[in-house]
């Protein structure tokens, strides 16, 4: 049971790591620093969501509970982390509506955060993928 546990939480770390840094530099005001702060959060954000996907169906493949090949395993990786970053979209707009916390720029600045947390999404699967299979 200890172990399950251990093991779930070095598979959750990574995005929970990331919205830590997230809540420290909204604190902290360093996202007004630059715009490559916002950014770089974006990709890393996407390679700790697309790690994390990846272990829960590395799990799921080895309970018998999930079988694909890997480009297919890729392909849902990707979908998986692009439906989180649509998720984190929602939120912020959701923040920004509600509490005017200026998140959003604009529409280009959203399209580019969700782009840029689908390459990182997208190479950490490809990246993965060819390390375990």
């Amino acid at each position: 049971m200890k172990e399950n546990f251990y093991s779930w939480l070095k598979i959750f770390s990574p995005p929970f790591a990331i919205l830590i840094i997230h809540f420290f530099l909204i604190v902290s005001k360093l996202y007004l620093l630059s715009y490559w702060v916002a950014e770089t959060m974006h990709v890393v954000g996407g390679i700790a969501i697309g790690f994390t996907y990846f272990f829960i169906l590395n799990f799921l493949e080895a309970n018998n509970h999930f079988k694909a090949k890997s480009f297919i395993k890729v392909i849902f990786i990707i979908s998986l982390v692009a439906l989180t970053a649509v998720f984190w979209e929602f939120h912020e707009f959701v923040l920004d509506y509600f509490f005017h916390t200026g998140f959003q720029i604009s529409n280009a600045d959203t399209m580019l955060d969700l782009f840029l947390g689908l390459c990182g999404g997208t190479f950490i699967s490809i990246f993965l993928e060819s390390i375990y299979h």
